[in-house]
Formats: C-alpha cells, sequence, structure tokens
C-alpha cells in the first residue's frame, strides 16, 4: 500500500533545516514567559525565527521595537506608543517616569515601570529586530523586564547579530548557518527545476549555508539549468579589489567564473592552458573541496564584465580540460563566434545529457546556443522551435515568446505549424479558456500531419480535459499509449479504453494528466506513483495541484490545502491561469460554505462534485443527488466514476432506488473492469446502501477490508460511518458505536466538520459532545422553526423544496444538537427573535 501521505511542499522555506531552533521556540511560546536572545551573523535566519514565533504566539498582544535612532530611550518610546492605551492604567508616578523620560532618568525607575506596563499588556509578546540598531537605554530596560517576565506571561524575543553587545546575560540561542542538507533542502525549495549536481554542491560550498546569500543567489544558479553563469553585483569595495588584481588574477577569476562546477582539478587545467598561475587572489576566490568565491555576486559580475575576447579564450581552455562530453560542447561553443555548424552540431548533440543534468533549462540553453551558431535556416528554425519548447517546459513563457518572435525567414509547412502550435500552448497557460483549447487542438492535428506529435497531443489533451473541451480522435499510429488510450475514451467511452489505459501507466512519466487516469482507474498505488514524480517546472502547478487531489482522498486535508496554495503562488509566479478545482473540493470536505458551481471543464465539474460531497454529508441527499448527476452526465476523467458513488448514496437517501440502481449498475461495471480494492471497496459500499437483511452487512465489511487496504482514507471514514448507521438502525448499538466512533475520530482528524457531525449524529449518546445552537446551519434553524410551528415533515418539505427523509435526517441533527428527544420540546428549546432563532438558556 503506497504512502497516503507523500511529502507536502515547504510553505515557508526560510525554516529548512531550523527544527532544533522551532522546538525550542515553540516550547518557549507555550510556557508563556521567558526572553531570548537570538543571535547570529545576517542574514542566518533571526528574522524567520522571529515571525515563526510571532505565528505560534496567538492570543498574545504582539509588540515590535525596530527603532534604529541612536537617541537615548527612542526605542522604549515607540513601545509606550504601541501600548499607550495603558499608561492610564499604571500608578501615577509609573507612568510619569514613561511619560517623561529622558537620558538622565534613573535606569531602575525606568524598568520598574517598564515592567508594570508590559505585565499590563499581557498576555504580550515583545519582539525585537536587530537588536543592535536599539539604542542602550531601551536595551537595558528591556533587559530589566526579561529578567523578571516568569510569571507575567509577558514573552521577549530580540534578534541581535553575533559580536553585538547590550544582552549578555539574557538567554540566548546561536543560530547558526544552515548544515548541508539544510542548505540543500532550501535550494531544492527555491529552484523549481532541476540543475546539476556539480554546480549545486558549488553552489551549497560558495553560499557557506547562509539562508539570505542562499536566497539572493538561487536565480543565478538555475540559469541555463546550472551551465552558465547569471548577473551579479557584489559591494564596491569587492569590485574595487578585482579591478587592482593584475592580468593573471583577473583572468583566473574569469576562467573560475566561467566554470559552474568549481572543479579544481579543470581550474588548475584551465590555468595551465592559459599561461597563468593557479593562485586564488587573496580574499577573492578559494580552493577548497570546490573552487569558490567569498561573495557568490562576483561570479556573474566578473564573467559579464570581461570582453568578448576574454570570456572566448577561458572558454577555449576549459573546453579543452573538460572530461565530460556536454561540458566540453559547452565551452567549445563559447569559444568560437558564429555560425559554426560544428560547434552547433556539437551542442545538438549533448541536449538530451544536458536535460539529464540541467531539466529543461539547460536543454533550452544548448539549443538556442546551437541555433545561434546555425547557419542553415531551416535547421536553425528547428533548433529554435525546440529551445521554444523547452523553455516552456522550464516555465519561462517570457524566453519562449522572445524566441518566437525573433524566428527569421521563411518557414517550411512543418516548421510553421509548430510554431503556431507553441504560439496556442502559450494562449492557452496563460488564459485555460475553452476558445483556446480549440486553438490548441487545431494547430495540433497541423502538426501531426507532418509526422507523430504524442507529446504535443498530450499537451492538447490536457487542455481538453481541464477546459471540458470535446475532441475527436487524433491520427492512428500514435507511439504514446496514454494519449491513445485518452483518445480512445474521448471517442468511445470508458469501457473501451479501460485496457489501453492501464498498459499506458506501467510505462508513463509522472505527469498530472496520467495520475487522473490512474485515479480514473479507481488505482491509487499508481496515483500515487505519477503524483510523486519530478515535474518539469512548466508543469509544477498542474503537478502541485494533482499531489493536493491525492492527499485529499487520503484525508490528508492539511497538506492538500497546503499544495493547493502552492500551486496558485507557482501559477502566478509563471504567468498560468491558476487551476480551481481542488480549492472547491476541499472546501467542500471541510464543511464550509459552497456557492454554485462556477468556470468550464474540471474546474466547473468538481464545482458540481464538491454539492454532492457536501451534501451527502449534510444529509441534503436532493441537493447531492442533483450535482452528482451533472457530474456523471459529463463523463470526464476520474470526476465521473467519484460522482457515482455519490450518485448511489444520495438517491438512497432520497429514496430514489430507480436513480440508486441504475447509477449502482455503471459504477458496478466501471469498478469490476478496474478490480483495484478502491474500486471493489467503492463498488461494495454502494451495493450494501442498496441491500438488505444480513447481505447488506457482509457487503459493507467486506468494503471495509478492501479500503483498509489502501490509501483512500475518505471513502474508508464513509464507510464505516454508512455501516454504524445501518447497524444503529437495526438495533445493535455496541457494533454501531465501534464503528462510529471510529468514523468519527477518522473524520476529526481530517477537518471533515460536516461528516463528524453526521457521526456525532449517528452516535447519539447522552455524553456524546454537545454541539452549541449557534453550529446550527441556517438551514436547521428553518426547518427546527417549522416543525415547532406544528408542519409535518411533508409540509416543511414542502415549503423548503426537500424532501421529506431530508427534514426528517435534519431534525435528528437538531435533537442532538440541542440535547432534546421530541418536536414538543422544541417549544422550551426555542423562541422567537427578531431575526431568526435562539436558544432559551436552560
Amino acid at each position: 500500500m503506497p504512502d497516503p501521505n507523500p511529502a507536502s511542499a515547504v510553505t515557508d522555506v526560510t525554516l529548512h533545516g531550523r527544527a532544533a531552533e522551532v522546538h525550542l521556540l515553540d516550547r518557549l511560546v507555550r510556557d508563556g514567559h521567558g526572553a531570548l536572545v537570538l543571535r547570529g551573523a545576517a542574514g542566518v535566519g533571526k528574522t524567520a525565527l522571529l515571525r515563526h514565533v510571532i505565528e505560534r504566539a496567538r492570543g498574545y498582544r504582539v509588540v515590535r521595537v525596530s527603532s534604529a535612532e541612536p537617541r537615548p530611550y527612542a526605542g522604549l518610546r515607540q513601545l509606550c506608543a504601541e501600548l499607550d492605551g495603558l499608561l492610564e492604567r499604571l500608578l501615577p508616578h509609573h507612568a510619569r517616569v514613561l511619560r517623561t523620560v529622558t537620558e538622565d532618568s534613573d535606569p531602575f525607575l525606568v524598568g520598574v515601570a517598564t515592567t508594570f506596563l508590559l505585565s499590563a499588556a499581557a498576555p504580550l509578546l515583545c519582539v525585537v529586530d536587530d537588536a543592535q540598531c536599539l539604542d542602550g537605554p531601551s536595551a537595558r530596560a528591556l533587559a530589566f523586564v526579561a529578567r523578571r517576565s516568569r510569571g507575567r506571561r509577558v514573552l521577549l524575543f530580540f534578534a541581535q547579530r553575533t559580536g553585538a553587545g547590550g544582552l549578555e546575560d539574557l538567554p540566548e540561542l546561536v543560530v547558526p548557518e544552515l548544515c548541508r542538507a539544510g542548505a540543500r533542502a532550501l535550494v531544492g525549495s527555491l529552484v523549481p527545476g532541476p540543475v546539476d549536481e556539480d554546480v549545486v554542491e558549488r553552489f551549497v560550498a560558495e553560499t557557506r549555508g547562509n539562508p539570505r546569500a542562499i536566497r539572493s543567489a538561487a536565480r543565478a544558479l538555475a540559469a541555463a539549468g546550472g551551465f552558465g553563469p547569471a548577473d551579479g553585483n557584489p559591494d564596491a569595495g569587492t569590485r574595487d579589489r578585482v579591478l587592482r588584481l593584475d592580468a593573471d588574477g583577473r583572468t583566473l577569476l574569469l576562467a573560475a567564473a566561467a566554470d559552474p562546477t568549481g572543479e579544481v582539478a579543470l581550474l588548475w587545467q584551465a590555468a595551465a592552458r592559459l599561461g597563468i598561475p593557479a593562485v586564488p587572489p587573496d580574499g577573492l576566490l578559494a580552493f577548497g573541496e570546490r573552487v569558490t568565491f567569498s561573495d557568490p555576486a562576483v561570479r556573474g559580475w566578473v564573467y559579464h564584465r570581461a570582453t568578448p575576447s576574454e570570456r572566448r579564450a577561458v572558454h577555449r581552455a576549459l573546453a579543452g580540460a573538460a572530461t565530460s562530453a556536454d561540458r566540453r560542447a559547452w565551452h567549445h561553443a563559447h569559444s568560437v563566434t558564429a555560425p559554426d555548424p560544428t560547434a552547433a552540431d556539437g551542442l545538438a548533440a549533448q541536449v538530451s545529457s544536458a536535460r539529464r543534468r540541467g531539466g529543461p533549462s539547460a536543454a533550452a540553453a544548448f539549443l538556442g546556443l546551437a541555433a545561434t551558431l546555425t547557419a542553415d535556416p531551416a535547421l536553425r528554425a528547428g533548433r529554435t522551435l525546440a529551445a521554444v519548447a523547452a523553455e516552456l517546459d522550464a516555465g519561462q513563457p517570457g524566453n519562449a515568446q522572445q524566441l518566437l518572435d525573433a524566428l527569421a525567414g521563411p518557414l517550411g509547412p512543418a516548421h510553421r505549424a509548430e510554431a503556431a502550435r507553441l504560439r496556442a500552448w502559450l494562449a492557452f497557460t496563460s488564459t485555460r479558456t475553452p476558445s483556446a483549447t480549440e486553438a490548441l487542438l487545431r494547430a495540433t492535428r497541423r502538426v501531426t500531419a507532418f509526422g507523430p506529435a504524442s507529446r504535443a497531443w498530450l499537451d492538447a489533451l490536457g487542455a481538453a480535459v481541464l477546459t471540458g473541451v470535446g475532441f475527436a480522435p487524433g491520427p492512428p499510429g500514435h507511439d504514446d499509449g496514454l494519449a491513445a488510450g485518452l483518445m480512445l475514451r474521448g471517442a468511445h467511452g470508458f469501457g473501451t479504453a479501460i485496457g489501453p489505459l492501464t498498459a499506458a501507466l506501467e510505462t508513463a512519466r509522472p505527469s498530472w494528466l496520467a495520475a487522473l487516469t490512474a485515479a480514473e482507474l479507481w488505482d491509487d498505488q499508481a496515483w500515487h506513483r505519477l503524483v510523486s514524480g519530478v515535474a518539469d517546472p512548466g508543469a509544477l502547478p498542474d503537478s502541485l495541484t494533482g499531489r493536493s487531489l491525492f492527499s485529499l482522498h487520503t484525508g490528508n486535508f492539511a497538506e492538500a490545502a497546503a499544495l493547493d496554495d502552492e500551486a496558485r503562488r507557482m501559477s502566478a509566479k509563471l504567468g498560468q491561469a491558476p487551476s480551481a478545482h481542488a480549492t472547491v473540493l476541499i472546501a467542500a470536505w471541510r464543511g464550509q460554505e459552497l456557492g454554485r458551481a462556477a468556470g468550464h471543464g474540471l474546474a466547473r465539474t468538481c464545482g458540481e462534485l464538491a454539492i454532492a460531497v457536501a451534501g451527502n454529508a449534510a444529509g441534503d441527499w436532493s441537493r447531492a443527488l442533483a450535482a452528482a448527476q451533472r457530474v456523471v452526465e459529463r463523463d470526464e476523467p476520474a470526476t465521473a466514476g467519484w460522482a457515482l458513488v455519490e450518485l448511489v448514496e444520495a438517491a438512497a437517501g432520497e429514496d430514489r432506488p430507480d436513480l440508486a440502481t441504475t447509477a449502482l449498475d455503471v459504477l458496478t461495471d466501471r469498478t469490476g473492469r478496474c478490480g483495484t480494492d478502491w474500486a471493489l471497496g467503492a463498488r461494495a459500499r454502494s451495493r450494501a446502501l442498496l441491500a438488505e437483511g444480513p447481505e447488506a452487512g457482509r457487503l459493507y465489511l467486506e468494503a471495509i477490508e478492501r479500503l483498509t487496504r489502501t490509501s483512500i482514507r475518505t471513502l474508508l471514514a464513509r464507510t464505516r460511518l454508512a455501516y454504524g448507521e445501518w447497524l444503529r438502525r437495526r438495533g445493535r448499538d455496541d457494533e454501531a458505536g465501534e464503528q462510529l466512533r471510529a468514523a468519527y475520530d477518522a473524520f476529526l482528524r481530517m477537518g471533515a466538520t460536516a461528516f463528524a457531525d453526521r457521526a456525532l449524529l449517528a452516535i447519539g449518546e447522552p455524553g456524546a459532545p454537545a454541539v452549541t445552537t449557534s453550529a446550527l446551519t441556517r438551514h436547521e434553524h428553518r426547518i427546527a422553526a417549522l416543525a415547532r410551528d406544528g408542519l409535518t415533515n411533508s409540509e416543511i418539505g414542502a415549503a423548503l423544496s426537500i424532501s421529506p427523509r431530508t427534514v426528517e435526517y435534519h431534525l435528528r441533527k437538531v435533537f442532538t444538537k440541542l440535547r432534546i428527544t421530541s418536536r414538543t420540546e422544541l417549544h422550551l428549546a426555542f423562541t422567537e427573535h427578531q431575526h431568526g432563532i435562539e436558544v432559551v438558556a436552560r
């Protein structure tokens, strides 16, 4: 069984590698009093740790002191201004001390008055960042309070640079540079695509584990997938030191800058070829396990300020010394002037190797440079278009557009068709509208006239799934089984495509579309495998959304929400239109209010599915039934199967055996063909909802047994809930309680509040946790009011356009929440109020 909780995206990358520090800070916040000085070098992450403390200190008044004025007590005056309203609570002489404080004030009296002020503000968190900039008298006054904070519900946290004084007698936590593993984790979270391992190792050594240095230079790290240096701007003093070097020293620096790996032996050999000594300039360059610059910004600055002939010379030397074919081709291409067919062909031959090392960014760099060096117009156009595709994979639509705009000369039919397809793909990613999808499908069909285009068809099919646009089958002979299987599904339906799609998933590369196909085939193991793979940066938002959906089904709602948030952030960063289909499903499972389904395609379908889930959770069977029917009618990948499960439950609850049986027949056929535990567990559960007598009990147990072997915890909990309700109706209270408590606990862990409410209602024990009337929904208020006024279930249903069975379900919830057992008690529990119904204290 796959791990139901794959690692989630980290939302605060600044805390990578800080588990020990975070644990200590959390403990201090839980204690509710005390003081701590966070001491470390500039950029080491002290401010990030202070932000973490502020987030954790819920319920505390937070005051930040950040005055950099040198005047005595400037910081204390800022603090008093923040707490001005509390000065009236102090004894008059304490308030007077603080209002009239000057450099001649008695430090002891100031400290005492400040202690009383902060105590009056408790619970209080006082945060002082850059405490080395705080004026001395203010620092001493706050230190006075810190030494006396125990038991006062006052927390004081200071961040101070190493070597600064004034707070030496307070407890301190030295914040070190990140260890190698922590630095690599931070790099991985900041750079969305792969980068050459040698380059990452050099980068980690060069930034010396300093989070600020890593973050500021991370963009440069991704330049050309790690093959090329980016811009840099060191401080004026460092620039002057470089400029004062002799010619040999500057050339050695340039050679080191041109080699991103930092291989010491390579630089030695290049220096020998250049006829210069390999002596690192003191304070600028160091030879250790790697060649590192003292300031990472020097690398890009030295490279880009050199003349073209100087750069060509060092690249020629590096090409002669390089041991790998791709790096040799890269340096050779930078040592020549265009056009140079030999250098261009050498780069083109190494594109696959470069992509393995540095991902699509490296491939784009190789192809773009190869195109520049290519003389033949047709060959140059083909390489440029391949570079455009690689830039799109790298999540660089701006670069891709520039390359497309720079295409020169007349294009042949095949290149013209591919250029149109790439433009259509750019338009789709930025809008994700049905019209953009239709344009992309037309462009893709034109491309296939010139040869196989499986990747292009997968892109187009994914767009069609996202936007709900129907598509005609593409040309036969696809070498990609997934594309062929999806086309077969679109043309002839799910049943015909099961075999080809199942076979295709065995060799499919991880992608959100392959993962969604696995979900449609009820294969949670393949789903986990296909959402867990590394995605190209351009596909990262959809990949994160796919992981979010998987986490949701495994019951890890917090992770699902974090992944969904990260997907939206990445969409904005890459200039892509965001996807909302995971967002609305997470909201439904969490019991949040839902409006009407909006948008188009998968977003609208998931909106309808969310309404069905929310309706079944709340016992609003009619609403769930209508929404599930709309999803099933669309018959879109994965969602149609999930909606069949909702449809059977809603139809059974609404007492519509005709609709329930029809949906069950379709579900039985689909799940039987797939044959996984998830599929057969869903089938057994749905059959149990419609079965009678012992057969229903047997089916529920089969469903629980099968679903326990999967990672789909949400459906397992819902199966226990339905089984417990069935047992309760048959008077088997002990067995029912076991199932219902297991379901209730699972829903609480997940955060599925509406389903937890339903489980609580079914438990119905006197000692069950009471739910206050503030948790009654508006719907429950209205039903309770009408029942109190003597209307029957049928009359209430007619008035509210719901079924009598739905009315009965909601009344049971009201009775449980109000600890009453009959309608007659509604008159005692409720009274009329101007704005609705409110509970009378009993």
